[in-house]
Formats: C-alpha cells, structure tokens, sequence
C-alpha cells in the first residue's frame, strides 16, 4: 500500500491490468490514479491508510462504489471493475470510467464558471441525483470533487459514497468511511459524533453546497456572507438548501430541480420545501435584505385550477364537431365547383 502511495515508486505500477501514470490526487478515504491500458483510460482508486487494514470498512467502501452501476444515467460515471494491491494483506482497488475534464473545484479556480453556468451544472447534477434517488441510492459525499465539468460544460457524478440498503443495517465500518469524510461539504447533521445516517436531504444540502461554491469559490460556512450580489431567487433556492435543519430543506432532488429550471427559464421559484412554501425565517436572515423584502412582497402565483373528467369529455366532443364541420364545409366547396364547371360539348356537335 505504502508503494503506491509514494507517487514516486506509484507511477508505472500495474493495478488490474492498468498501468498508473500519474497521481490525480488524495481524497480523505482514497488516493486516485490516471491508468491506462493500451490506448484506453480509467481513473484507479485506492483506499488508503488504516481503512484499507479493515476488511469490513473494505467491504463497505466497495458497495457503495459500485452502487453507481445499479441504476443508468448518463451522467452518472460507472464502475469497471476491482481487485486487491499485491502482497498478503494488500488493501481494495476500484478502476472507474475516465472522463475527460476536471473537478468542478479546478474549473471554480480558474473562473470558469459565471452564474447561468453554475445553475446548468447544478440542474444535471440534481437530474443524476433524482434518478439515484429513486432506485434507493444515495451519493453520501457530494462535493466539488465528486462533479467533473467535461470541456463542453456538462456535469458528471463520480465517487459514490454510501452502500445501498437499509440505513438500520449501517455498521462501526461505515461509521469511520463517513467520520474520514467530515468537511465543510458535509452537511450539519453529518459532523456530528457519531455521524448520522446519510438521507435524500444530506444529498440536498449537497448540491446546495456545490452551487454555494460555484458562486463564491469557497465552502459554505454559518458565519460568511450569504451570496451578495447574486439574483435573489438563486440566494433563496441556495438559503432553503442549505437550511441546518433538514427537515425545512427541499423534501427531494426533484423538488429543487424543478426551482432551478424555473429560474433558468426567467421564472420565480416555488421555494417549496418540506413544510412551506417559502424559506424559514432563519434562512431568509441569511439572504440580504433587499432580496428577502422582494420574495416576500412578491404577489403570489395564480393557482393551477384543476381539469375534470366531464370538462375533458366535453372538450372532445367540442374538438370532433370543429373536425367535421370543416370537412363538411371543405365538402360542399368541391360539390359546388364541380356544379359550375362548363360541361363539355356533345361529340355529335360540329362546328359550323
């Protein structure tokens, strides 16, 4: 283990069957790795120090990894395969699918990302998330690392982190993966000792946490300055995200998705989480005063009034009549042209 940790005497070492370039960096449970086998690429991950000791945290670092392949999406990248470091007591090694690109975390350093950019990112991120979401996956370590931006501007979801099952079943080995990813991009509950189960609203605050950093190029944190200067619906979808309490977050992937499509279309957002339509009065504190004042004097939205069965009925029937009053009408004009054609002289006639 300690060998390939070395980037040194890491760097042309064969891993199942990828030979290892370059390092690409160290994540708080893994050291990744550029691998290449012939002309084909892969990323090859490694779990590190301690943990790659302990079979159970092995184990478990392992099924959550591959719960990336039990559901398709396409920007959800998945894995190849894996296999063990040589030697009697070499810890896992997991190969996934290379994409080119970088983290969203090197692409925010360098400024590449403005405000439209960042909510595009965000609706594909929440668009993989909806669909894990719903084959019971969750993604457990959202961060600015585990969103690749390809050189056509498009977001990619690597590095799952949380093993499918129920969350009763969580052993003392997921306990320390999740310890050994405590950081600001993990949510409140989550910092907790000991770490609380991961749910549906830890992803959500997630993703709130990548847009926070897209914006601003720095984690969220209680005491900074909440988006200033930013378009005050983006300020309260990212306020309602970001919420301590997960229970007045949004209630799902989906329910934040749809505001972010609604603000990238010049719409207002719902803002509708679990309990209200609009931010906790705590998370409107957090936005500046100008734009709270504005969400809440804004009027609301006419309701959607509802269609019956007997109006849909009876718009058909409306719609069938429309159909052949104008086939009969298109009808009575051919019969009437053909009426007043001049007919043809009988062939007995001749012409004087």
């Amino acid at each position: 283990m300690q060998s390939i940790v070395d980037e040194q005497r890491g760097v042309g070492a064969t891993l199942c069957g990828w030979t290892l370039e370059r390092r690409l960096g160290d994540g708080p449970v893994c050291s990744s790795w550029l691998g290449l086998d012939g002309e084909k690429r892969a990323v090859v991950r490694v779990l590190r120090g301690d943990l790659a000791r302990d079979a159970k945290a092995c184990t478990e670092w392992l099924r959550a990894s591959w719960a990336a392949n039990r559901f398709h999406h396409a920007r959800v990248v998945k894995v190849l395969e894996q296999g063990l470091m040589p030697g009697s007591d070499g810890g896992p090694v997991l190969v996934r699918a290379w994409v080119q690109g970088e983290s969203l975390e090197e692409t925010v350093g360098r400024g590449e990302v403005d405000e439209a950019g960042a909510m595009r990112l965000l609706a594909q991120v929440l668009d993989a998330l909806e669909m894990s979401h719903a084959h019971g996956i969750l993604h457990g370590a959202l961060s600015p690392r585990n969103v690749i931006v390809t050189p056509r501007g498009s977001a990619r979801l690597v590095d799952f982190a949380t093993a499918p099952g129920p969350l009763v079943h969580r052993s003392a080995a997921s306990e320390r993966l999740a310890s050994a990813r405590r950081g600001p991009f993990l949510p409140p509950e989550r910092r907790t000792v000991p770490v609380a189960p991961c749910t549906e609203l830890a992803d959500v605050w997630g993703a709130g946490a990548c847009l926070y950093f897209a914006l601003t190029g720095t984690p969220p944190e209680p005491d900074a300055p909440w988006l200033a200067g930013v378009d005050p619906g983006i300020a309260a979808l990212v306020a309602l995200a970001l919420h301590p309490d997960p229970t007045r977050r949004y209630e799902s992937a989906y329910a934040m998705l749809g505001d972010v499509r609604r603000l990238l279309s010049g719409r207002k957002p719902h803002l509708d989480g679990r309990a209200a339509p609009m931010p906790s009065v705590r998370a409107l504190s957090l936005v500046p005063s100008s734009s709270a004042a504005q969400l809440r004097s804004a009027p609301p939205e006419e309701p959607a009034v509802p269609v019956t069965a007997r109006q849909q009925r009876r718009g058909n029937v409306l719609l069938l009549l429309a159909i052949a009053l104008l086939a009969g009408f298109a009808a009575f004009v051919l019969a009437r042209e053909r009426l007043t054609e001049d007919p043809p002289a009988p062939a007995s006639v001749q012409a004087p």
